[in-house]
């Protein structure tokens, strides 16, 4: 187990973990999710409760677990974590997502401008 509080080579040190526990950062829940990794989120919920939407709504697809920060024990994520490694990865909710963005926004984009270039 390694513990860190910040690097620069966060996407390979992920890909190599068999989990991750991370707060809810935008960047950080998208290379979570790209990646398909077991997670462990506590998200921030002060001074905004972004992260703790973010990473809530994640949750109810069956993306990751999440904690809230006021309710988070030594000795539950300890449990959580084991639970996590354990347990096989999620697929069926990554199916449930579309990681494909970008070609949906140019494919959006390209009607949108040709339909009004034609009208």
């Amino acid at each position: 187990m390694t513990f860190l509080d910040f690097t620069g080579d966060l996407v390979d040190l992920m890909s190599a973990s068999d989990a991750v526990v991370s707060m809810a950062g935008y960047n950080t829940i998208c290379e979570i999710v790209s990646m398909r990794k077991k997670a462990l989120v506590i998200p921030r919920v002060r001074p905004t409760e972004e992260q703790w939407m973010r990473a809530s709504s994640m949750s109810h697809l069956g993306l990751f677990k999440v904690i809230h920060p006021d309710h988070l024990t030594p000795h539950m994520l300890a449990l959580e974590l084991r639970n996590l490694v354990e347990c096989p990865p999620a697929e069926i909710a990554y199916s449930q997502i579309n990681l494909e963005a970008l070609p949906e926004i140019a494919g959006t984009v390209s009607t949108l401008l040709y339909s009004h270039a034609t009208a």
